[in-house]
């Protein structure tokens, strides 16, 4: 069992969960103020990344290989300002894809309604430790906005529901990896050798 200073000496910091940046780049069709999205994201998530299993039957019992890598879809939370501005420019996102009375998109051209997103990971010392860009981002669902009358001394909260194609390393190296054929296959080689 490790003793206690094992484990100080090994975990000298905590990441934290408050410091990150969320931008939203590159939507062709639409305008969105990159930087109000910024700045008002106060909450989102690092994306799901799911690799399935393809079951094979062999002799009464299953043997599972991996599968396709799909990704769920990812949820932010905007602090609403005073213009509702974030909400108007993701709801025109939406009457671009669908427009909500002639049931048609503004162009067939899929790449015009899709953005990259960026998600930023900073440590106590403001030093980026983590970037992951999210390809072939757009809203899925404008979340439902609470109005209170009770609900003072706060801000509106704008939810939203986005899906995206792919979620990658901004520099190619996440973890201390470099993601190449190389670096994968070798290290299982070392392993099926010893």
């Amino acid at each position: 069992m490790p003793s206690i200073n094992t484990f100080r000496s090994t975990l000298l910091g905590l990441a934290r969960g408050t410091l990150f940046q969320i931008v939203i780049t590159g939507a062709p069709v639409v305008t969105l103020d990159s930087e109000l999205f910024r700045v008002t994201c106060k909450a989102a998530s690092l994306p799901s990344d799911t690799i399935n299993e393809i079951p094979v039957p062999f002799f009464g019992r299953k043997i599972y290989y991996p599968g396709d890598r799909t990704y769920s879809t990812w949820q932010t939370t905007l602090i609403g300002d005073h213009s509702w501005a974030n909400y108007k420019q993701i709801a025109r996102w939406h009457s671009m894809i669908n427009h909500p009375e002639n049931n048609v998109a503004v162009t067939t051209n899929a790449l015009n309604f899709k953005a990259d997103g960026k998600i930023y990971v900073y440590d106590q010392t403001d030093n980026r430790t983590l970037a992951l860009t999210m390809v072939g981002l757009w809203p899925t669902d404008l979340g439902n906005v609470a109005l209170d009358w009770d609900a003072t001394d706060r801000s509106v909260d704008l939810t939203g529901t986005w899906r995206l194609i792919t979620c990658k390393p901004l520099n190619k190296l996440l973890f201390g990896i470099m993601f190449t054929r190389e670096s994968i296959r070798f290290p299982f080689i070392m392993v099926l050798r010893q």
